[in-house]
């Protein structure tokens, strides 16, 4: 069985890979030719690296000669864009590409992770699964309309005979690539070295935490036991912010000062981010769209993929023992 894994130079697809390769399984994995020659490296030997692009169908007809089955993790994530079209280009088009070319060449499955945005914050303190209708139906973020329209492609393409598994992972962390994808782990490195002093919302609002090597395992679960057409949530522990910090605190044993921001303090500074980025070109570090996200409740159950995928996750405070063990070996 060979498998194809797009955005295997990422975060969590560079961490499937090597579990894949660990595994035994045969793995090519796509990547584009501008960072060929200085990420070959970042793969086992025995994986198969060629040159494409999702947005490429030629190279993507190449890329899946032979296969049975596709992780298609490439996506446009990061946090700003001078386009925002290129979110779309990337998440939506690049998404119907793969699909079709996969359909064309015979492969058996593709699974293709998405993102809990897509479900909405929660409200009023609920729990949200993959059933859950959205509360608002507003999006706050290019990422996450862009996102949800992929979604809403799936379920177009599902009937046409191709098996699509979808993924929901949450807010991933731990050991790997410290990319803009890993910024969980880098605003947890940043804690340690006393240059992330701000509590969002005063840390009260509530997030779902995950360690990757559980979204990596549930990824293959999806692969091997998902039901075609379906939405499965990888995630982990609820835990407010303000809770995420102080059990970080705990476990690294460093304790920083740290100081609540309202919402219009954070807003405020995020349009001065924007601005300035559109003005000088000088990356934000934050934006108006995700500070409005991260104001909200998303709190998760993975319950569906425990029962039918045998997902389970690891707790909270053991992933982030694993993550503190990682950052100091660096």
């Amino acid at each position: 069985m060979l498998t194809l894994v797009t955005g295997g130079t990422g975060f969590i697809g560079n961490r499937l890979v090597w579990e894949l390769a660990r595994t035994g399984a045969r793995v090519r994995v796509l990547v584009r030719s501008a960072s060929l020659s200085t990420l070959e490296t970042s793969f086992p030997a025995e994986v198969e690296v060629v040159c494409g692009d999702i947005l490429n169908r030629p190279s993507l007809q190449q890329a899946m000669q032979g296969c049975s089955r596709v992780f298609h993790l490439a996506a446009y994530a990061k946090n700003w864009s001078h386009r925002r079209e290129l979110y779309f280009e990337v998440n939506l088009q690049g998404l119907s590409n793969v699909l079709e070319t996969a359909r064309a060449a015979g492969v058996g499955r593709v699974v293709w992770s998405s993102s809990d945005l897509t479900l909405g914050p929660s409200l009023h303190g609920k729990t949200c699964d993959e059933s859950s209708s959205r509360a608002l139906q507003a999006c706050f973020s290019a990422y996450e309309e862009s996102k949800l329209a992929a979604e809403k492609e799936v379920a177009r393409q599902h009937p046409s005979g191709l098996e699509i598994v979808t993924v929901l992972p949450t807010r991933v962390f731990g050991p790997g690539l410290l990319t803009e994808g890993n910024s969980v782990t880098r605003i947890m490195e940043l804690y340690l070295r006393g240059r992330f002093p701000v509590l969002l919302g005063g840390g009260k609002p509530v997030g779902n935490w995950v360690l990757v090597d559980d979204v990596v395992r549930g990824l293959i679960q999806a692969a091997e036991r998902g039901r075609a057409g379906e939405r499965y949530i990888l995630g982990g522990e609820n835990s407010s912010l303000r809770e995420f910090f102080q059990l970080w605190a705990e476990i690294s044993g460093c304790r920083r000062m740290q100081f609540p921001v309202s919402g219009p303090v954070a807003l405020t500074f995020a349009y001065l981010q924007e601005l300035r980025a559109r003005w000088f070109g000088v990356y934000p570090q934050i934006t108006p769209a995700w500070v409005r996200c991260f104001l909200c409740d998303y709190i998760r159950s993975s319950a569906k993929a425990e029962k039918e995928l045998g997902y389970h996750f690891t707790s909270l405070a053991e992933g982030m023992r694993r993550t503190y063990t990682f950052l100091q070996a660096r």
